[in-house]
């Protein structure tokens, strides 16, 4: 018992003279960590600053800022640590098994990550961009590595996971700025179809917002149970008009038209046949 208390002095000494020959490495990596970490922000606010005085886009400078920070924030952790004689061959080998874990556990974000760096470098729509996918449909709002914010037309905030944009058919509705408008129409059996054509397209022209190329036209598709079903089609230049302003404008007209001319549009009409009982 007394041999071992007296080795206890010993120990200690051991123990705090390896800590003072390893405090001189441990205090140089950390230095390095914080210098390093300070020139990384450096680095990526000027690099961003670059970008934006290039006029570059958002998107894209997302994605170059992003790769050059998590280079550098790696190669900063390598070099701090190699000042402390950490075994790296050893970290590696061990992160590759944990990786390999790690990752599939979380396959649908390393999917999304994947995806929105697609996403960032093709460039499918741009910020306040009007889209169409699956159900949904706004304005993108923001792009990030995991997902893409939308605002619908009704107000709403949609966080779209970025796979599902890059595998899902995907309808840009800003990129080209002139759209089609389609607009309804039923009018009685007995109308003069030729007559409608004319008033409907004289109606249509007669539309600020109607575009005189390509021409507005009539379509009749339809033999309806109270009415012949017709459908007229003109286009707009998105950047002075919307769409449902756009067909707003036409459902007002031609029915001030149509009244004007006596055109009807039929109510629908159903027919009760009453037998008498039998007896």
């Amino acid at each position: 018992m007394d041999d071992e208390l007296q080795q206890i002095p010993g120990a200690l000494e051991q123990i705090v003279e390896r800590f003072l020959n390893f405090l001189p490495d441990l205090l140089s990596g950390l230095v390095i960590f914080l210098v390093g970490l300070y020139l990384t922000g450096l680095v990526v606010r000027l690099l961003t600053n670059m970008l934006r005085r290039r006029h570059v886009k958002p998107e894209a400078y997302q994605v170059i800022t992003q790769v050059v920070r998590w280079s550098l924030v790696v190669l900063v952790t390598i070099t701090a640590l190699e000042q402390v004689r950490f075994d790296l061959t050893a970290f590696v080998a061990g992160l590759g098994v944990a990786g390999f874990t790690i990752g599939f556990a979380l396959k649908d974000i390393s999917e999304n990550f994947i995806a929105g760096l697609i996403l960032l470098l093709q460039r499918p729509f741009e910020l306040g961009d009007v889209i169409r996918v699956d159900e949904f449909e706004g304005r993108i709002v923001e792009v990030s590595l995991r997902a893409t914010e939308m605002e619908t037309m009704d107000g709403q905030n949609v966080l779209l996971p970025n796979a599902m944009l890059l595998t899902s058919p995907l309808t840009n509705l800003t990129r080209s700025p002139m759209a089609r408008i389609a607009v309804d129409i039923g009018v009685a059996y007995d109308s003069d179809l030729d007559e409608v054509r004319r008033v409907t397209l004289d109606a249509i022209a007669g539309l600020p917002a109607a575009l005189p190329d390509p021409p507005p036209f009539v379509i009749f598709h339809t033999f309806a149970d109270s009415a012949i079903t017709l459908t007229a089609y003109y286009w707009i230049d998105l950047r002075e008009t919307k769409r449902l302003a756009a067909t707003d404008l036409a459902v007002t007209a031609i029915k001030r038209a149509y009244e004007s001319a006596g055109i009807e549009i039929p109510y629908p009409i159903q027919t009760q046949l009453i037998r008498p009982e039998t007896t």
